[in-house]
């Protein structure tokens, strides 16, 4: 099996120092890439960086974090509207500055995962959206 050399970008967080360096043989051993993976080289469109396939309809959960649960509440009924959905909380920050909730809607096509996506993502009453 062909095998590529591998190199790592080493940084300390926050400071201006950082190196290249070729792994040693342990490092070799530990994170040796084999191009005739799937066809294809780990680096370069493995099949985890493929797109996934997902069959409409499904389910599809997003995570909504805001401040205050009716506004994240009234967020959620502005966006998903009158869609089939499910609604329940997550978690709360350790100081209960931010809530998290889960919202489940069924979704008919990428089109429209992604439309509910971004209308989440604009609205004023959210803060982010997973």
């Amino acid at each position: 099996m062909p095998i590529e050399q591998v190199y790592f970008f080493v940084g300390t967080k926050g400071t201006d120092q950082a190196s290249f360096f070729e792994t040693d043989a342990i490092f070799k051993m530990s994170f040796i890439i084999h191009s005739n993976i799937h066809g294809t080289s780990r680096m370069n469109g493995s099949p985890a960086q493929q797109k996934p396939e997902i069959n409409y309809p499904c389910h599809w959960q997003y995570k909504v974090i805001g401040t205050a649960k009716h506004e994240i509440l009234e967020a959620i009924a502005c966006v998903v509207g009158n869609r089939e959905h499910t609604v329940c909380e997550s978690r709360s920050s350790a100081k209960g500055t931010y809530l998290s909730m889960n919202v489940e809607v069924k979704v008919h096509s990428e089109d429209m995962r992604n439309s509910i996506f971004m209308e989440l993502q604009r609205h004023p009453n959210l803060k982010m959206i997973i």
